[in-house]
């Protein structure tokens, strides 16, 4: 809509502009011994040319001025026109055929000669007198020659030669304020400004700033035709309200330089708008606490703060909760009823000048849910057969009991099983159970109240039931001496998981006054077999007490009996001595008796690596010589002695060696 309004306010001005043909003229502002000349006409261009003559003032005649005549596209932008401008190749473009110059095309093309020279001079609507004399006063004459036929376009008004002088201001600004909006109209004079720059400041301290990014086009029935009409042609919005404004207005002249700055305008827009509605009031409970929030999706820049009301009426009797307006960045506020019920909440904004906003009220179902204390103090006692319970109670007024929970895996939530299928009141529970558990059990107790709000868990307690269970009794197998007299035990395992060991037990029942006696250290577990060496010969009964981890002892096994006879006396080892006559030219033998009452001795020899071989009988005495021995050998001796059950002990070797020269 708003393009359709701007493209028809272009068409009537620029329709306006060439319906009327006009020449505008003005010294050149870098070089003020020159007159700018620039003319508008319908059509815009021709094929023909145009011829500029001047008119000294109090003189008839007219001059050619020199540089004439001027023709469409006849002289082309420069290359540093390009340099400069961006656009203007564009616009060259489509201004390149006069045929296809109307509507949006003729629109853009005019507007672009107002501020491009070089656009203009392409055009052929554009000339510079440099005869001028400074201090003179001209009018321009632009005629149109195409072929024999000549046609006035326009004579110009007076123009003095030197310095410009800044064309005034656009007249007759008028400021109609609209809530908070300003409407800006001023004087439309075409030919003096095609378009126009509005300035405003806000309040006395307030700096002035430009707040057209664009140049705003005049417009305007009479005025267009060259009338003085006022029209509006400018809406500022958006404003503060209760403060004074103020505008100033600058024109831009058909050569696109700036007129002077109008004289200042002021208005001021008294504040008696409300704010806008606070949207989107949400509400959350915990318990009495509610928690309003809310946010603004259109906030007015002078919206001081929010007022926040209730009432347990459906809109009326609101109160408002807060005592001075809410800060404007504050979009949450916490109210505590004194009691559970239905609440009807608004807020309101609120800006500087005490308009306050409407609303509509929000009901909040203020329901008890909050959830009670959790449960302190939680113990657990085992005993034989149950887990005795117990808590410290809630300080809480509507707690309607609590509920145990028991697992026997403490990190597994969904482990849990609740023990009570109703709360039970307080505080102890007794978990009965079988007498063979022997795992770890945990429980946790939770407090719940009248509206079945649920307290958090209470931290796990751990509880393990006394194991009162003694382990079944052994078995023994056998029992049994060993070599060295060692009396052996042996027993099938037991069945029990927990078993710590065994105990054995032992009695010498040919010692009228011996009592049972234990063994000191109890028997590994994984033991099926213990030997010990008795104290004395005679007849031992043992039996075995199986051990569990809880100390708990199992009836005796049954007893197995084992003799352990006196020990026969040592057999010792003979000890054999030897040395090698010279003289006699024998090796003689001596030995000593490992055991009295033996059977006799043999006296064995070898030479090198041969067997030992006996060098007799058995003899009873306890020596010998050897007269076979030759010089030059070694000779390695043994005696053996044979004691009267068949034992055999060997003397340690004995080694001669007998020199060769002897």
């Amino acid at each position: 809509m708003r393009s359709l309004v701007l493209y028809i306010v272009l068409t009537f001005y620029c329709s306006a502009i060439s319906a009327q043909n006009h020449v505008a003229v003005k010294p050149h502002p870098a070089k003020p011994e020159r007159i700018q000349i620039k003319w508008y006409a319908d059509p815009l261009v021709n094929e023909g040319e145009c011829i500029v003559s001047r008119q000294e003032k109090g003189k008839n005649n007219w001059t050619v001025i020199h540089g004439m005549p001027v023709s469409y596209k006849k002289n082309g932008p420069a290359a540093s026109d390009y340099e400069k401008d961006n656009d203007l190749k564009a616009y060259v473009a489509m201004a390149s055929d006069a045929s296809k110059m109307n509507g949006i095309a003729l629109i853009a093309i005019l507007l672009k000669s107002f501020t491009s020279e070089a656009f203009s001079r392409y055009l052929g609507i554009m000339a510079e007198d440099i005869g001028a004399e400074p201090g003179k006063s001209y009018r321009y004459r632009v005629i149109r020659r195409d072929g024999s036929r000549e046609a006035e376009i326009a004579v110009s008004d007076w123009v003095r030669c030197g310095k410009p002088v800044i064309e005034s201001a656009p007249r007759e600004l008028k400021l109609i304020p609209e809530k908070r909006n300003v409407r800006i109209s001023w004087l439309s004079e075409p030919y003096r400004y095609y378009a126009s720059h509005i300035y405003r400041k806000i309040s006395d301290t307030g700096v002035y700033i430009r707040i057209t990014a664009s140049p705003v086009l005049v417009s305007g029935g009479k005025a267009a035709m060259g009338g003085t009409a006022t029209a509006v042609y400018f809406e500022d919005r958006g404003l503060p309200l209760g403060v004074k404004i103020f505008y100033k207005i600058q024109g831009l002249d058909l050569f696109g330089d700036a007129t002077g700055l109008s004289r200042e305008q002021s208005i001021f827009l008294p504040d008696n708008e409300a704010p806008a509605t606070v949207d989107s009031l949400r509400a959350s409970v915990s318990g009495r606490n509610v928690t309003l929030r809310w946010y603004m999706s259109s906030r007015d820049n002078d919206v001081a703060g929010f007022n926040v009301y209730r009432t347990t009426k459906n809109d009326t009797d609101f109160i408002k909760l807060n005592r001075r307006p809410l800060n404007s960045d504050s979009l949450t506020y916490l109210d505590i009823p004194a009691t559970f019920g239905q609440y009807f909440y608004k807020v309101l904004a609120v800006d500087v000048a005490g308009n306050e906003a409407s609303g509509s009220p929000r009901l909040v179902d203020v329901y008890d849910n909050e959830r009670p204390m959790t449960p302190q103090r939680v113990a657990a006692r085992p005993d034989s057969f149950w887990v005795h319970l117990s808590w410290k109670k809630g300080t809480e007024g509507d707690i309607a009991g609590y509920l145990v929970y028991r697992t026997v895996s403490r990190d597994q939530e969904s482990a849990y099983v609740k023990l009570t299928p109703v709360p039970v009141p307080c505080c102890e529970y007794r978990d009965t159970l079988p007498a063979n558990i022997r795992n770890m059990l945990f429980y946790k107790v939770v407090a719940i109240d009248v509206s079945m709000n649920r307290s958090d868990y209470a931290a796990p307690v751990s509880v393990r039931l006394p194991d009162i269970t003694p382990p079944s009794p052994p078995f023994i197998l056998k029992g049994s001496v060993m070599t060295g007299g060692r009396i052996n035990i042996e027993w099938f395992s037991n069945p029990e998981n927990d078993l710590a060991g065994y105990e054995l037990w032992a009695k010498n029942l040919t010692d009228t006054v011996a009592r049972f006696r234990k063994e000191p250290k109890l028997i590994s577990k994984s033991a099926t077999a213990y030997s010990y060496v008795p104290e004395a010969p005679g007849k031992y009964i043992h039996h075995l007490v199986a051990v569990d981890s809880a100390g708990n002892k199992s009836v005796p096994s049954n007893t197995v009996s084992v003799i352990k006879r006196p020990a026969a006396k040592e057999f010792a080892q003979p000890v054999l001595k030897a040395d090698y006559s010279d003289r006699r030219h024998e090796v003689r033998l001596s030995w000593s008796a490992g055991q009295e009452g033996n059977r006799g001795f043999i006296l064995y020899r070898k030479e090198g690596s041969r067997p030992f071989e006996p060098l007799g009988r058995v003899v009873t005495g306890r020596s010998l010589k050897d007269t076979t021995a030759a010089p030059g050998h070694t000779y390695v001796y043994q005696v053996r002695e044979y004691s009267g059950s068949g034992d055999v002990r060997r003397s340690e070797d004995i080694t001669i060696k007998i020199s060769s020269s002897e």
